[in-house]
C-alpha cells in the first residue's frame, strides 16, 4: 500500500480487497432518510393513488401511553391500529437508497410531481438527569410532605380531582422538528421511485418495494378494530379506577398519621 503524496510503499497483513468498494456509491452512507423513532409523535400522510388518482391525506398522532390516535377529516380523532402504525415507522423511519440520483438543482434531474409525503413530528428529548439531581428532588418533596402534613387529607381530594380531569383529556405532545420525505415516480418507470428529504440537496433512487408501507397507506387500515378499542377502554377504565384507589388510600394514611 501506498499513502497519497509520498512513494514509500508497504507490505500490509489483514487486507482485503472487497473492502474497499470501487464505485462512487460504495463509500456514501446508504441511510437516506432517517428518524429516531421513540421520539416521533406526529404523522402526517399524504399519497396519489396509482391507479385511480386521487389523493388522499390523513394524519397520526401519538396520544400518551394509551397509544395512536387517527386524525381524519375536519381533525375527527378515533383510535389507531397500533401494530399498523408500528409497521409503517419501523419501514419509513430509516431509509436506504439504491443509488444516488444527483443533486436536487440540477438540470438533468427532473425531479418530477410528488405522488406520497411523509412529515414525522419529532417530541423533544428529554431532558439529561444531572447525576445526585434526582436525589434532592425526592429529599425535597418528603420536606414538603411532612411541612403540609396536617393538610394531607384535603390536598389529597383535590389532587384525586385534578387527576381525575386531566386524565380525560388528550395530553398535547410539542413537536420540536419536521422531517419530511416526498416520493416521485423515477422517469420512465414503473416500479422505480425517487426520494427527495427536505434540506437535502441530493435525490435518491429506490424501489418500491423499500417504501410500500408509505405507497399503500391508506386510511382505513389505521383504524382500530371495534374489539381493540373496547379492550383499550376498559384498561383506561381500569387504570383510572386504580390511580383514585390508591390516592384515596394514601390520603387515608397520611391523614391516620398526621392524627
Amino acid at each position: 500500500m501506498r499513502r497519497a503524496g509520498e512513494d514509500a510503499v508497504y507490505a500490509v497483513r489483514g487486507y482485503s480487497s472487497w473492502r474497499f468498494g470501487e464505485r462512487a456509491e460504495d463509500w456514501i452512507d446508504k441511510v437516506y432518510f432517517s428518524a429516531p423513532r421513540e421520539r416521533i409523535a406526529h404523522v402526517a400522510i399524504t399519497v396519489t393513488n396509482d391507479q385511480a388518482q386521487e389523493t388522499s391525506s390523513f394524519s397520526l398522532e401519538r396520544d400518551g401511553e394509551q397509544g395512536w390516535v387517527l386524525l381524519g377529516a375536519g381533525d375527527v380523532r378515533s383510535p389507531a391500529d397500533g401494530d399498523k402504525v408500528d409497521s409503517l415507522l419501523r419501514a419509513m423511519s430509516r431509509v436506504s437508497l439504491s443509488k444516488l440520483v444527483g443533486r436536487i438543482d440540477d438540470d438533468e434531474v427532473a425531479f418530477g410531481v410528488p405522488v406520497a409525503e411523509l412529515a414525522l413530528g419529532l417530541a423533544a428529548e428529554p431532558p439529561a438527569t444531572e447525576p445526585g439531581a434526582q436525589a434532592s428532588e425526592e429529599s425535597a418533596q418528603v420536606g414538603g410532605l411532612q411541612e403540609g402534613v396536617e393538610d394531607a387529607v384535603g390536598a389529597g381530594e383535590a389532587a384525586e380531582a385534578s387527576s381525575a380531569a386531566a386524565s380525560d383529556e388528550p395530553a398535547a405532545v410539542a413537536i420540536e422538528e419536521t422531517r419530511i420525505l416526498r416520493v416521485a415516480l423515477a422517469p420512465g418507470e414503473s416500479d422505480r421511485y425517487w426520494l427527495h428529504a427536505e434540506g437535502s440537496e441530493f435525490v435518491a433512487d429506490v424501489s418500491r418495494w423499500t417504501i410500500r408501507e408509505l405507497l399503500d397507506a391508506v386510511m382505513q387500515d389505521f383504524q382500530a378494530s371495534e374489539l381493540e378499542v373496547e379492550v383499550d377502554e376498559e384498561s383506561a377504565d381500569s387504570a383510572k379506577i386504580e390511580e383514585r384507589e390508591t390516592g384515596r388510600n394514601e390520603s387515608e394514611h397520611d391523614g391516620g398519621e398526621a392524627s
